[in-house]
């Protein structure tokens, strides 16, 4: 399943990770919401491969799902050690000039990871958000000595869900569309994986 993809990946429904401790070297990171229903869990594989999980109020939203970049170089795919991390606790309020409300409160706690590649020089940055009542992340390439440019292949993220959920999906034919076309709802599983899938996709 192909997605057209924005630059903030986010699962808009309640959603959240669970992460434990480490072991067999594999780093493990926690973040949760700030009510601490959603809970956010990174952590690399037995190959160094970032992988991530959301549970909501106990129950696992999203299974253990793979993260990376495909870069002509073949930067970004798996080998990574983590190197820094950072987080921070935003809770602003900010004024719409149109919508539904004058007024949204912009609240989310949030860890920055800094990732770099054993065998390579390559480093790649993962952001991640816990709202209460959502998660979201994006990549970060930032600048380096081993990379004066690229390519990228393929943005190869995963979302693994636990359930064959029920949602609302806009396929589409090619990459040149007008967004105009009836909306299938349909199971998960339904979904054939050659699909090209106009976001959002909305899972129940």
């Amino acid at each position: 399943m192909k997605l057209i993809s924005k630059q903030w990946l986010g699962i808009i429904l309640i959603t959240a990770v669970l992460f434990t401790g480490c072991k067999n070297d594999r780093s493990q990171l926690t973040l949760l919401s700030p009510d601490g229903n959603v809970q956010l869990a990174l952590t690399l594989d037995a190959a160094h491969q970032p992988r991530y999980s959301v549970v909501f109020n106990k129950q696992v939203i999203l299974a253990e799902s793979a993260l990376s970049l495909e870069l002509k170089s073949g930067y970004f795919t798996e080998g990574f050690v983590i190197t820094k991390v950072k987080r921070t606790s935003i809770n602003n309020i900010y004024d719409l000039v149109v919508g539904k409300t004058s007024r949204i409160r912009d609240h989310y706690n949030q860890i920055e990871i800094d990732l770099k590649g054993i065998t390579s020089a390559g480093k790649l940055g993962l952001v991640f958000r816990a709202y209460d009542d959502g998660v979201a992340f994006r990549y970060l390439i930032p600048e380096q000595s081993a990379i004066d440019s690229f390519k990228i292949i393929s943005e190869n993220s995963e979302f693994r869900f636990t359930e064959k959920y029920r949602c609302w999906v806009l396929e589409l034919e090619n990459f040149n569309t007008n967004y105009e076309r009836k909306i299938k709802h349909v199971r998960l599983s339904e979904i054939d994986s050659t699909a090209l899938i106009g976001l959002p996709l909305t899972i129940q």
